[in-house]
């Protein structure tokens, strides 16, 4: 593995053993995390312009390449076998690249976990209707409909295409 990529990882892997839901790359600065709403400085080398595109280059699908190229910014999923999957976004900032990720948990907090009212158990329970989960960046809006959509799949049985229960 080529050394850029191999501290990239490295990086990846202290984001989730830390429990930080973000990191934060770009040229000349320290790489951030975000761990408890907190932006967190971690000990790694600053991030070199020749270092960033290296990775960049690395990291971008092949079929976001030309859409990348175009508009100078892309999202799409990275994931690596060991670490975990992050949702990424790669932007130009000040004629270089930076990168944002955000770890995606392969299992939702159960509401006892998050804390979460008992009135959003009475929600998700209903049979019918829309819930709308509004707040600022990172405030937990996916990780409560996430929740709520695991305990609907562990308390409730499933239907199949003819309406029957499974």
């Amino acid at each position: 593995m080529e050394p850029e990529l191999e501290l990239f990882h490295k990086i990846l892997s202290v984001c989730v053993e830390s429990g930080a839901s973000d990191v934060h790359i770009k040229v000349d600065s320290p790489v951030i995390l975000r761990l408890n709403r907190q932006l967190i400085a971690i000990e790694c080398p600053t991030p070199t312009e020749e270092w960033i595109n290296k990775v960049v280059s690395k990291i971008v699908p092949v079929h976001s390449k030309a859409r990348f190229e175009n508009d100078r910014e892309v999202d799409f999923s990275y994931y690596f076998p060991g670490i975990g999957r992050f949702r990424t976004n790669v932007y130009q900032q000040r004629g270089t690249f930076a990168i944002a990720m955000r770890y995606v948990k392969t299992k939702a907090p159960s509401f006892e976990v998050l804390g979460l009212p008992e009135q959003l158990k009475k929600i998700a329970e209903e049979p019918r209707g829309i819930v709308l989960l509004a707040g600022t960046t990172g405030s937990g809006k996916s990780t409560t409909l996430a929740a709520m959509i695991e305990h609907i799949n562990d308390n409730f049985r499933t239907y199949n295409y003819t309406g029957r229960p499974d």
